[in-house]
């Protein structure tokens, strides 16, 4: 068995090795002196928040050795209608279009080996894990999770030889809810001072290499729905959530220090590109065929619902098929159970759908007892 601190050390590590990175997924304070023991005890605090709110158990199983992963070969890629870049090949440039990045520039990368640090990297591992028949959408996307999937996709990527798109989705959305969901006077610019939680500084919306490239959004939907099937699926959905990851992330401010007019409406502005960009993938015909009609909805109810935060006013009611998925019946209660002193309705936090939300489930008293 491994603590979880220390798999979700490594994972971090891995996936942002800088130590300004670190600084803001842990919250050490920027430009502030930290020590290795200081940056272990942070870990330590975030692997104790999600055994307690997101009862993900305190230890996990290791997972099963990885043999050499096998890479996605680049004649898998489609080429038709890819606009030639001198001294690069067609493939290259078609795989530069997926992972948002240059050609050339992934082309002289590509030299020195694939680096789960850089977020082009991780989208071509990804593909690559996908193209072997590897998914695990039940951990990846956000309204799907339960601390079964989440723990058991976490102890699978124990000892993997290099962490994925998919991996740092995952491990950001965790870090992110943390930082937004703790109680107020724990984060380190807070001070000390309880403040409203809409208010608290998010250190790691600072980060400057999230999950996607607003970019890479349409043409990762296109393969997905070229590969069709469970990759295909997995690859769309995996897309979108992270679209909507950098959408979270935009507007949050990071320091306690107030927001500036100007950066405030540059970082609404990233986030409404990101959601733009979601709303033609969702928009699309054979988008929806693949991962069918109900599933469009709900990433369609969750966009209306963050565009709805920033401005203030309330989420859009669902349709009434929308109304009916977990995730959205429990985020609905939760807005109730906030202005109705009625006694609400009780969730088993096991349940698929509810995990990303049972902090504020559990201080609403919506969930039924351990």
């Amino acid at each position: 068995m491994l603590p979880l601190a220390d798999i979700l050390s490594t994972m971090l590590l891995a996936l942002w090795p800088s130590r300004r990175h670190q600084e803001l997924l842990l919250d050490l304070g920027e430009r502030k002196g930290w020590s290795e023991g200081d940056r272990a005890a942070a870990t330590e605090r975030l692997a104790a928040w999600l055994a307690a709110e997101l009862e993900l158990p305190a230890s996990l199983p290791a997972g099963p050795s990885h043999a050499q992963q096998e890479l996605l070969a680049l004649s898998d890629l489609p080429v038709e209608g890819v606009e030639p870049v001198v001294g690069v090949g067609r493939h290259t440039v078609a795989l530069a279009q997926l992972v948002g990045t240059a050609p050339k520039t992934l082309a002289n990368t590509l030299k020195a080996g694939l680096r789960s640090d850089r977020r082009d990297h991780r989208w071509i591992l990804f593909l690559s894990r996908l193209h072997r028949g590897e998914t695990d959408d039940a951990a990846w996307v956000f309204h799907r999770r339960s601390p079964q999937a989440v723990a058991t996709a976490l102890a699978r990527r124990t000892s993997a030889p290099q962490l994925d798109a998919a991996d740092a989705l995952l491990v950001l959305s965790l870090v992110a809810l943390w930082q937004r969901r703790r109680r107020s006077g724990e984060g380190r610019s807070a001070r000390g001072i309880e403040t409203a939680r809409r208010l608290l500084p998010k250190p790691v919306s600072a980060l400057d290499c999230w999950v996607l490239a607003p970019s890479q959004l349409r043409p990762l939907a296109a393969l997905g729905v070229r590969l069709g099937n469970d990759a295909g699926q997995a690859l769309v959905a995996v897309a979108l959530d992270a679209a909507l990851t950098e959408a979270h992330l935009a507007p949050h401010r990071a320091r306690r220090t107030e927001l500036t007019t100007t950066s405030s409406e540059t970082a609404l502005r990233l986030a409404e590109s990101a959601l733009r960009a979601a709303d033609d993938v969702l928009g699309r015909a054979d988008v929806a065929e693949l991962l069918g009609q109900p599933e469009i909805d709900v990433f369609r109810w969750r966009v209306s619902r963050m565009r709805a935060y920033p401005a203030g006013v309330p989420t859009p009611a669902p349709s009434v098929a929308v109304a009916e998925h977990p995730y959205v019946r429990l985020a609905r209660a939760i807005d109730d159970a906030r202005s109705s002193p009625e006694r609400p309705k009780r969730f088993a936090s096991h349940e698929p759908g509810y995990f990303m939300l049972l902090p504020q489930a559990r201080r609403l008293g919506l969930l039924e007892d351990r």
